[in-house]
């Protein structure tokens, strides 16, 4: 076979070229001496896009590719999809499934109660779960090592990591379509709406969510169905389309199990959310104590979230007082898990107390925040917005400057490494006794 046919030739010649140019400066002229061609004959190869067979084998043996892996990576497609093929190079979990599928090993089998386990695990200690589930690619059931893939790049998408999350759940549709499982690819493809989600891509979101529930539907997965019903409801709400996702929150809450306790609390919580958003606070609060109810399934950090959001009702309601008594609550939870998220807590602290006409209260809370400033170092944004805070002083206490320290602060949860890097705890952790925040403001 001297030449690829045109097209596959030229999508494996422009993902090559990006793989070469990935390398750094010089990289294209360490190519070709390496294979002992003439100076500007990748460029020709480009711009024809086509390369011959054992070309490709040594231009891949010359950067260390597999090439049954590089193969399957960029010429796999699943049924109807446009989802964008990774940049860069994919993390090892992939090259490692890659490689198990590839080569079709069996194993004794880890089943389908070790990867709910996972999942649960996940949720809340996303770290270790994605290391377990690398260490279980030789373990699982070969046909399973999609759904494996599934929830590693949903523990990486939780711990921000959305490069690595997007390559792993890629590669999971992949394998799935190529196993003819429609329920996982279903799964699967609701796992990949969230990523577009955190990227802002919300009419892809929705997309994929819609898609998932097609095939869920082929394949009979009734939970899915019910579950992918969250998703698009969070999809339609980011797109302020609140009563389709009203609608769709019901229906999931119609169909879900009952012991499906992070999906109805999901629904529950965003439905609270979409009914703040229509002012209907009564409503929001009736949902947000259904959720509560559901909340011990949940991580500390959830839970905290969910208190938040009372808190952010009861603003509206006009009951400050209580809402402040709720955010020491969540401070005092947020400096255990995520300092960032505790900035933020401690500025909405602050807003109110000004609202209430407290200023030395807000200033003794403000104050409070110099021991996340070491901590938080990491975030050059975050302690320059710290820094001027606390620069300003009782008298220089505004609510708009809160409003913009807060601003600033969120802007870095884009920047997913740095926020991931916030995910510790400073110490005192019981940061609602009020003695100490005195005495830090006294320092």
């Amino acid at each position: 076979m001297e030449k690829f046919q045109k097209s596959t030739s030229a999508l494996l010649v422009d993902a090559l070229d990006r793989e070469i140019r990935s390398r750094g400066y010089g990289s294209i002229s360490k190519l070709e001496r390496a294979l002992g061609e003439q100076t500007g004959w990748w460029h020709y190869r480009r711009q024809n896009g086509d390369l011959r067979l054992q070309d490709l084998l040594a231009v891949l043996d010359h950067l260390g590719l597999h090439p049954i892996s590089f193969l399957r990576r960029h010429l796999a497609t699943g049924e109807g999809l446009d989802l964008d093929r990774p940049c860069g190079e994919p993390p090892p979990i992939v090259e490692k499934a890659w490689d198990r599928v590839i080569q079709e090993q069996e194993a004794p089998g880890v089943g389908e109660d070790f990867l709910e386990a996972l999942d649960r695990r996940r949720d809340h200690d996303p770290e270790t779960a994605l290391k377990l589930a690398e260490a279980s690619i030789p373990l699982v059931e070969l046909q399973r090592v999609p759904q494996l893939l599934g929830i590693a790049g949903s523990a990486q998408r939780l711990l921000l990591l959305l490069d690595e999350a997007e390559h792993t759940l890629h590669a999971a549709v992949q394998m799935a379509y190529q196993h003819g499982d429609l329920a996982c690819f279903g799964n699967l493809l609701r796992r990949f709406s969230y990523v577009a989600l955190d990227r802002g891509h919300r009419s892809t979101a929705l997309t994929l969510a819609e898609r998932a529930s097609i095939h869920l539907l082929r394949a009979g997965d009734f939970e899915g169905i019910a579950k992918v019903a969250v998703e698009q409801g969070l999809c339609l709400s980011y797109l302020d389309r609140d009563d389709e996702a009203l609608q769709c929150f019901q229906t999931a809450l119609a169909k879900l199990p009952e012991n499906a306790f992070r999906y109805r609390c999901a629904a529950l919580q965003n439905m609270a959310r979409v009914y703040e958003n229509k002012r209907q606070l009564e409503s929001a609060l009736q949902c947000l104590a259904e959720a509560e109810k559901l909340s011990e399934a949940m991580g500390a950090r959830h839970r905290a979230k969910l208190v938040w959001l009372r808190a952010s009702l009861l603003i509206k309601l006009d009951m400050p007082e209580v809402a402040a008594e709720l955010l020491w609550e969540v401070v005092s939870t947020m400096r255990s898990c995520h300092l960032g998220e505790a900035a933020l807590a401690t500025c909405d602290l602050v807003h109110v107390q000004l609202q209430l006409g407290n200023p030395r209260e807000a200033y003794l809370t403000a104050t409070s925040m110099r021991a996340l400033v070491e901590p938080l170092h990491n975030s050059k944004v975050i302690t320059a917005a710290l820094a001027e805070l606390l620069r300003a002083g009782q008298e220089g206490l505004t609510l708009a400057l809160v409003e913009r320290i807060k601003r600033q602060i969120e802007s870095e949860r884009r920047q997913g490494k740095i926020w991931l890097s916030l995910s510790q705890s400073v110490e005192p952790a019981s940061t609602s006794d009020r003695s100490y925040l005195e005495g830090l403001a006294e320092a």
